[in-house]
């Protein structure tokens, strides 16, 4: 028999968390069988031999080269054999029973996509879970899901369940570094899913020193989330579900990264400007900026001009924070 859950867990130069990582998947999964699968994206340290030397039943998927944590997802994906699909993150934990909650839950009402809730909590220096840190935080509402998804309805990665048959041909996308856990996210939602959510956290996020996997700058990540908009708006296009309020709700979000993109101007800039106006052509940019004297600016010099000028001023108070600190 197939195991109930596939656990995917890329990673990289983590010795110490995936070893965690793993651990806390038996715990999760008291009465359902499971495929824990490690793909070691050419770990320099420890990472292989010490999950080899445990007798933990554990797949180990290895690299020869580092090809970035969506490729290793990737593989994982290919090897697993469960009726479900969970990515968890080597440096997360999942909680006690989880798995045996949601498969429980997904089989029992036919569920593509569970969303569950999820704990944060800090770690101190010498690797342990500062508990009195710790914080929950609820799964988002997810229906409707095509208008959900446009007001930014997402979750972390090891917080959702998804059912492997329901994957086929989705695959995560190497060029985008972050948000990737929101564009996989969409691009299952977007399949028009049976979807649930729990309220029960079923992992635990830990932050740490070291830098997560998913880490890039605030230019990446805007053009990352342009990218992202483009293709929730291709699929809702092909499927004749682009409406006018939609189309408004999406000019909307890609309003909220142009600040970032003003400061360096070019071609990004120029075609988020022109994406919005092409989804909204009446877009007035006071009603989705927040700054009272931006909403102000905005309406009256309009959307390029506001968005340069906010972008410079905020370059000014930078130098002169920079400059107060240094003397």
């Amino acid at each position: 028999m197939p195991p109930a859950v596939s656990i995917v867990i890329p990673t990289f130069d983590r010795e110490r968390q995936v070893l965690r990582a793993i651990d806390s998947c038996r715990s999760a999964a008291r009465s359902v069988e499971l495929q824990v699968l490690v793909v070691d994206d050419a770990s320099t340290d420890g990472t292989v031999a010490a999950i080899a030397a445990r007798d933990d039943n554990v797949e180990i998927l290895r690299s020869t080269e580092n090809r970035g944590q969506a490729i290793a997802r990737n593989r994982g994906l290919a090897a697993a054999q469960g009726e479900f699909v969970k990515f968890l993150d080597s440096d997360d934990l999942l909680l006690e029973g989880a798995l045996d909650r949601e498969v429980e839950r997904a089989r029992r009402d036919g569920i593509d996509l569970l969303v569950s809730g999820w704990m944060r909590a800090a770690e101190t220096p010498d690797g342990a879970i500062a508990r009195e840190t710790a914080e929950q935080f609820s799964p988002p509402e997810l229906s409707p899901l095509p208008d959900r998804i446009l007001q930014g309805c997402g979750a972390p990665v090891s917080a959702v369940l998804y059912r492997r048959s329901f994957l086929e041909g989705l695959a995560w996308d190497p060029e985008i570094r972050h948000p990737d856990d929101w564009f996989f996210f969409c691009s299952v939602a977007l399949r028009g899913p049976r979807a649930a959510r729990m309220e029960e956290p079923a992992f635990l996020w830990i932050d740490h020193p070291g830098q997560r996997a998913s880490g890039v700058s605030m230019l990446e990540y805007a053009r990352n989330h342009h990218r992202i908009l483009r293709f929730i708006r291709r699929e809702l296009e092909s499927r004749g579900e682009l409406n006018g309020d939609r189309r408004r709700a999406l000019a909307r979000y890609f309003y909220r990264q142009m600040p970032v993109l003003a400061r360096t101007g070019g071609a990004d800039f120029e075609d988020g400007v022109a994406e919005i106006l092409d989804l909204d052509p009446r877009f007035h940019p006071g009603a989705a900026e927040p700054r009272f004297l931006a909403r102000g600016l905005a309406s009256v010099v309009g959307l390029r001009r506001a968005l340069r000028w906010r972008a410079a001023a905020a370059a000014v108070l930078r130098r002169k924070k920079v400059e107060e600190m240094w003397g």
